[in-house]
């Protein structure tokens, strides 16, 4: 079906952008697609139809998207999360002969594509496989976690509590005398985590430490004074298919400071944290682990969120590594040592406050 545009160029034929589209063979495009891209409406309209002709688990929209010609956050979206599930990084955006394109005609492998207009709202996507289902135990397990979620968090604003008066401007050293010995134990703790020693003018990211732990609480009071039988106002179940194989839980990083009309660009209001289905498989410890992350993210600095320099778990040896190679004003911005310092701070109280512990 044609595009519907009544525009000529000077030799009195249709626009380029107007072009009937090939619906078989490999899909080309003219100029780049998606964030920042030049966004003609054939090539978009092309690649909108491309990625809904692959099924979700290869990276296709669930729910389809509208074959529009328009860029809008959804098929910015779309192109994002296909491009994170195949290369793990995305710019959002799909270049003529890029790897992007390549891989989407190398999963298409000479698929018809259905170019003809839809209408502009989305439709479910028509599947042979069962419907995916958030579950909402995972809301009730977290939910019965967050004591021990609590108790991290408080751990952590004690030691940087203990610490507070030996921060300054200047290069963080050890206090001196016999009654310091318990700042000294939390001043080398945090070290451990976030290299402040390293750091000529520690205070400010020591502030940025102080300041998410204490929002942190702050959040979770959200979901205290609720009470179970109305949750969940913080912590949500997954309803996003494609989200299963890239995430345990996500959330907007800065979410707590913005407007809760807001949504993030998979349509997720930027006031939640979600968590995925298989968050149920892994052990306790890694819940806990998983609640403070998120939490990190969404209390942090609208003006400078937290991106996660480096991630995983850190208590997995290789990530570990990873984490720990990171520059003190990186691992203050990475979300995952956020975790691994409260869980250590904690640990000890929370295995024992969980009947047969972690």
């Amino acid at each position: 079906m044609p595009h519907l545009c009544n525009a000529r160029g000077l030799d009195g034929r249709t626009c380029f952008d107007c072009q009937p589209v090939d619906t078989a063979g490999p899909i080309v495009i003219h100029a780049s697609v998606g964030r920042g891209g030049f966004n003609r409406s054939g090539d978009t309209r092309v690649i909108q139809a491309g990625l809904n002709d692959l099924d979700p688990s290869e990276g296709g929209p669930d729910p389809l998207l509208a074959e529009d010609s328009v860029v809008g956050p959804l098929t910015t979206a779309a192109i994002h999360d296909f491009q994170m599930l195949h290369f793990g990084r995305a710019d959002s955006r799909i270049d003529p002969a890029g790897p992007a394109l390549r891989k989407l005609n190398e999963l298409r492998d000479g698929r018809p594509v259905d170019v003809s207009l839809h209408a502009p709202t989305a439709k479910p996507r028509p599947s042979a496989n069962p419907p995916f289902a958030p579950d909402p135990q995972v809301v009730t397990k977290i939910v019965a976690l967050l004591p021990q979620i609590k108790i991290a968090i408080v751990a952590a604003d004690f030691h940087l509590t203990a610490m507070s008066p030996f921060v300054t401007h200047s290069k963080l050293t050890l206090p001196s005398g016999p009654f310091n010995e318990g700042a000294k134990f939390s001043i080398r703790l945090v070290d451990l985590f976030f290299d402040l020693s390293k750091l000529q003018d520690p205070k400010p990211s020591f502030d940025r430490l102080v300041a998410a732990f204490r929002n942190m609480k702050v959040a979770l009071n959200r979901n205290f004074e609720t009470g179970i039988p109305n949750l969940p106002s913080l912590f949500v179940p997954n309803k996003l298919a494609f989200m299963e194989k890239q995430a345990t839980a996500y959330t907007t990083a800065g979410g707590a400071f913005l407007n809760p009309k807001q949504k993030n660009t998979r349509g997720v209001p930027v006031s939640l944290i979600v968590l995925c289905n298989n968050l149920l498989n892994e052990n306790r410890g890694f819940q806990i682990r998983t609640a403070v992350h998120e939490l990190a993210h969404y209390v942090s600095p609208p003006t400078d969120p937290t991106k996660d320099p480096a991630n995983g778990d850190f208590f997995n040896d290789a990530d570990q590594k990873a984490m720990k190679k990171l520059a003190p004003l990186q691992k203050v911005r990475n979300a995952e040592t956020y975790a691994g310092f409260a869980f250590t701070a904690g640990v000890r109280f929370i295995g024992a406050s969980i009947p047969g512990g972690l």
